[in-house]
């Protein structure tokens, strides 16, 4: 008897996401990394399922190390990626009689990950070596490369405050949306590693013909510096040396938004941000909050990862209440909870009235095939108020 029920209720779900949606402004987006783009199988199951999910918005990775799943006239195609396959023209080939908006997603700063060096000599990790964002502890006598104390634990950045890295951003942008018709162009990685990085000579002369102060005695010998300056002086100078780091990745984010607007005025511009804004200003120097609030990016969807509730709901409320709930979209984690848990968030959340949510991410989907089935009644039945 149970068995029956079951297969009735599997019937009712399985037939209601095959329905067409009720047309609406709520985003449903969900990640997609950029291995599901290798193949064109493999694009056209990631099609199959997101119609079958009813899915709004797909946030496509198409730059992950510095390199590229489309044509791309600046950087190497991605190592094991067929030369002769554009994976990005494909997609928007076969989405064109589709109801999804496609977000191009890439790796802004952060640019490799491996253990082992770029394949290709055009990597700009070749290139362009002095771009690294470099930490306080930096070694600059080792041999090695990846062994200078450059990596954190995800991987290698490149410096914001680096003119050359704002001009080479900016033309890989250029590049995309010159060649390939997307609804919007998605950053990751838009931060710096944490704290300990961004002491660059470039950086750190910057700042001290301004303030008059290295910025690297600040990490590398605080103890001394207040000795010199007591403690007001020092926090007055970390506070002067962490604004200058958000004001320079600020103006990447601008310089971005005002190209966009001015050639590309219907594409929108998001980013993936950290979800505790202290943290996302004093860690990461992410003022996610102002280039919103000064109207630069369209949206910035929230990483808020926690498995706890009543985290998830904390900080969607904080975040509701430093920006315009219309240009939040809130990232909820598939991979470290029970289906059952990020479903109940996403009900939650979409009560709180926000522009949507996105689910990190696609693989989980595949992995755990419980989720299209919580799916329906979480995110595509009416918010009930």
């Amino acid at each position: 008897m149970k068995s029956a029920i079951s297969l009735i209720l599997l019937f009712i779900v399985t037939t209601a996401l095959a329905q067409p949606a009720e047309k609406t402004d709520e985003i449903r987006g969900v990640w997609i990394v950029r291995h599901n783009m290798a193949s064109e199988k493999s694009i056209d199951k990631l099609i199959k399922i997101a119609e079958e999910m009813q899915f709004t918005d797909l946030f496509v990775q198409i730059r992950g190390r510095g390199d590229a799943y489309y044509n791309s006239s600046i950087e190497p195609k991605a190592e094991g990626l067929a030369t002769d396959f554009d994976p990005l023209a494909y997609l928007l080939t076969n989405v064109a009689d589709k109801p999804f908006r496609i977000h191009v997603w890439l790796n802004a700063l952060y640019f490799w990950s491996a253990e082992k060096l770029p394949d290709s000599p055009d990597h700009v990790f070749h290139t362009k070596p002095e771009w690294i964002v470099q930490p306080y502890h930096y070694d600059s006598t080792a041999s090695d490369p990846l062994k200078k104390n450059l990596r954190n634990t995800e991987g290698l950045y490149h410096s914001p405050v680096n003119d050359g890295v704002k001009t080479y951003l900016l033309s890989v942008i250029k590049d995309v949306l010159t060649n390939y018709d997307v609804d919007g162009l998605h950053l990751d990685y838009i931060r710096y590693p944490g704290r300990e990085y961004g002491f660059n000579e470039d950086a750190r002369e910057r700042f001290k013909n301004k303030h008059f102060i290295d910025p690297l005695s600040l990490k590398k010998n605080p103890e001394a510096f207040i000795d010199n300056h007591g403690q007001t002086g020092y926090e007055l100078h970390y506070s002067r040396w962490a604004s200058f780091l958000r004001d320079e990745l600020a103006l990447i984010v601008k310089d971005i938004s005002n190209y966009m607007r001015r050639e590309h005025p219907g594409v929108k511009l998001s980013a993936a941000v950290k979800p505790e804004l202290k943290k996302a200003h004093w860690e990461f120097f992410q003022d996610w909050d102002r280039w919103v609030n000064a109207g630069w990016m369209d949206f910035a969807v929230a990483m808020n990862y926690t498995p706890s509730t009543a985290t998830f709901l904390r900080r969607s409320r904080e975040m509701m209440n430093a920006v315009n709930n219309n240009r939040l979209i809130m990232g909820v984690s598939l991979y470290n909870q029970s289906a059952e848990a990020a479903m109940q968030k996403v009900k939650q959340f979409r009560e709180l009235s926000t522009a949507g949510f996105t689910l990190f991410s696609y693989d989980t989907i595949l992995e755990n095939a419980s989720i299209k089935q919580l799916f329906y009644r979480a995110a595509l039945q009416p918010v009930v108020k």
